[in-house]
């Protein structure tokens, strides 16, 4: 009697074939992680004042569940309004940068400041790879105000993903204001006698893009500013007189360049 051993082939080949699909899914590689397609910034504008050092919330970069770790790199700038790509926030400029910690109690001239900072060409704009976490600094006074629209690519174990028009970097003017009530007083020389003259007319004008000064001007009526060095502004003996410091002085205050007059 002949046996045949067709079924026997049959399962043979079944089993290769099982053997090669489970071979060819063995070797296709695995995805390490996952990256989202909603990574976000929390905020939708950063706004920055002109000319000063700003940084985001480092955990401001919403990943969306994404995992660490995380590049991201800052893809093209643009005009929000002409969508045109600038290159204001690329441009290095001269800018101090703190090589040690100020201390506002011990660092009271420039000299003793300029020990703790150095003048470094660096871009207005710098983009923390690990975080997303932005940084201005004083450079952005080379920046026109407006808004600006960018772009962001990020990379992790899962693949590489762009987002565009991720968020809106705002540049702005802060213009001077005044706070609180001023008020403005006479003493007759010799005498107990003093009284009441209201309240001060304050201008402002701004002088120079360049420096962190405000310079205040005392003047009388006839817009001739009183003279410290010739006695003409005096200490009041109940209250304590302003020095010339780098952090506190109606002289020489770290602020952006604008002159004050003051009558």
């Amino acid at each position: 009697m002949t046996i045949s051993k067709f079924p026997y082939k049959l399962a043979g080949c079944a089993m290769t074939a099982i053997a090669l699909f489970s071979s060819a899914v063995s070797c296709k590689k695995v995805p390490v992680g996952y990256i989202s397609d909603q990574i976000r910034y929390i905020a939708d504008t950063f706004r920055v004042v002109r000319g000063t050092n700003w940084n985001s919330d480092p955990k401001a970069f919403e990943l969306d569940g994404s995992n660490y770790p995380i590049s991201v790199k800052l893809d093209q700038i643009r005009d929000l309004a002409t969508g045109k790509p600038v290159d204001y926030f690329e441009k290095p400029n001269e800018v101090f940068v703190w090589t040690a910690l100020f201390d506002p109690n011990s660092d009271t001239t420039v000299a003793l400041l300029n020990k703790k900072r150095k003048l470094e060409s660096v871009p207005p704009l710098k983009l923390i790879e690990k975080s997303g976490q932005l940084m201005f600094n004083e450079g952005t006074q080379k920046v026109p105000p407006g808004n600006y629209t960018f772009d962001v690519t990020v990379t992790n174990g899962s693949g590489t993903k762009t987002f565009r028009d991720i968020s809106v970097i705002q540049i702005y003017e802060q213009a001077f204001r005044q706070e609180g009530a001023p008020g403005c007083a006479y003493f007759i020389d010799g005498t107990n006698t003093s009284g009441d003259i209201g309240t001060p007319t304050m201008t402002y004008k701004k002088i120079s893009d360049q420096g962190y000064q405000v310079r205040l001007k005392v003047v009388d009526k006839n817009g001739k500013p009183f003279n410290p060095k010739s006695g003409e502004l005096i200490k009041r003996g109940d209250r304590p007189c302003s020095r010339p410091t780098p952090n506190s002085t109606p002289w020489n205050t770290p602020t952006l360049p604008w002159s004050a007059i003051m009558n």
